[in-house]
């Protein structure tokens, strides 16, 4: 749960591709 909360909230912040990079990575 943590895990899939984190990179959500990375990619609101960081924009689109930003956050897809980092969900992909």
């Amino acid at each position: 749960m943590n895990s899939k909360n984190k990179p959500l909230i990375i990619g609101i912040a960081g924009g689109s591709g930003s956050g897809k990079t980092f969900f992909l990575n």
